[in-house]
């Protein structure tokens, strides 16, 4: 345990490793059964299993990786990076969230947030392993991305002065992809169980040396969740920068983002934080703990920025055109419309009487438009 001697791994992780993922040997067989009734059978035994190793996963690291060694001397925590690493080439991306903790993240940000600490090297070389897995397949990137963020508020790249969460970010480059990650960002805007208490976003903040001017937006001295939200809001039109989507596969990920942005940042319900619309055959959702007038500005302006990207895709179009069911500017007034018609949701602030004459005035163009 002396700080001046290598760390060793005992024979005995990897035998303990193995007795983990006894039963994962199922995969191969699932993927190799031909028989559709067998497949069927197979692939909930897999499920199953998998459930099983998460639940052992989630003891193993509680006890061994979080409560004792990343706590403790260098020596240890380097042997929980070597265990990891054992435990990353058999792991399904399902659960990733077991070793992907809160306080492996914050240990990995506390080494990496000044090059000459201890373990930087360690640290470094476990984050290329981490990112050479989740390149893999883009369930494992998603949910790497997720946890990092999730886990440091939105703010890893900015403590570790490094670029994992971006460069994971652009290896996404399927249309399906793009769309679990956006799906996942926006659970994690909604989900305030995943979020770390007000006490650890506020050890995160302050955990870093250096704050750039681009991630000053995303610092907030009380430590709420507005800090992440804002990453989130700010990182939903972005999903496009490093891949090109067919225009039919484009517009079915901007609709989901235009009323994801709509509903968080224009408005409000009065019962609840979750409403039923039966026109829209979807049910809304706020987060219980509402988010504040920046984080609803930002959902604004990116809001403006989907339309504007929309607007400049349109072209030459003649006006009828531009006003056709797979038209965005048309969809986000049908949508703003319906919204409006929910007893149970309101506009965040209420409309100045110019901005509600112009609103009527767009409704009536739109349905004119419509008809033609």
């Amino acid at each position: 345990e002396t700080t001046f001697c290598q760390p060793r791994m005992h024979s005995v992780w990897p035998v303990l490793v193995n007795i983990l993922f006894s039963d994962v040997s199922l995969q191969k067989d699932g993927a190799a059964c031909s028989d559709s009734t067998q497949a069927l059978k197979k692939c909930r035994k897999l499920s199953s299993t998998e459930k099983n190793l998460s639940k052992r996963l989630d003891y193993f690291c509680s006890l061994v990786i979080d409560g004792s060694l990343l706590m403790s001397s260098h020596d240890r925590k380097h042997l929980a990076f070597d265990i990891l690493l054992l435990l990353l080439p058999r792991l399904p991306a399902s659960c990733s969230k077991a070793i992907l903790s809160y306080k492996l993240i914050q240990c990995l940000m506390d080494i990496l947030s000044t090059k000459d600490s201890w373990l930087y090297k360690a640290a470094q070389y476990f984050l290329q392993e981490l990112s050479k897995w989740a390149e893999r397949d883009v369930d494992r990137l998603v949910a790497v991305i997720i946890a990092l963020q999730q886990h440091s508020f939105g703010r890893f790249d900015c403590i570790t002065h490094t670029h994992m969460v971006k460069d994971l970010v652009s290896k996404i480059n399927s249309a399906s992809g793009c769309m679990l990650f956006v799906q996942s960002l926006m659970s994690l805007f909604i989900d305030e169980n995943g979020l770390p208490d007000k006490g650890s976003a506020q050890a995160t903040i302050e955990s870093s040396e250096m704050i750039t001017l681009d991630d000053s937006s995303y610092t907030d001295s009380s430590g709420n969740p507005d800090i992440l939200r804002s990453w989130i809001v700010d990182s939903l039109p972005r999903v496009f920068k490093y891949l090109t989507l067919e225009l039919e596969e484009k517009l079915h990920i901007q609709r989901e983002i235009l009323k994801f942005l709509t509903v968080q940042g224009l408005f409000t319900a009065s019962l609840g934080r979750e409403v039923t619309s039966f026109e829209l055959q979807e049910k809304l959702k706020w987060p219980k703990t509402d988010s504040s007038g920046n984080v609803r500005k930002i959902c604004f302006q990116q809001l403006q920025l989907i339309l504007a990207d929309a607007e400049k895709s349109m072209g030459t179009k003649s006006e009828s055109d531009m006003f056709r069911t797979d038209d965005l500017g048309s969809y986000f007034m049908h949508f703003l419309d319906t919204l409006c018609n929910i007893p149970s949701v309101s506009l965040f602030r209420s409309l100045s009487k110019e901005d509600e004459e112009a609103f009527k005035k767009l409704q009536s163009m739109e349905s004119r438009l419509l008809k033609m």
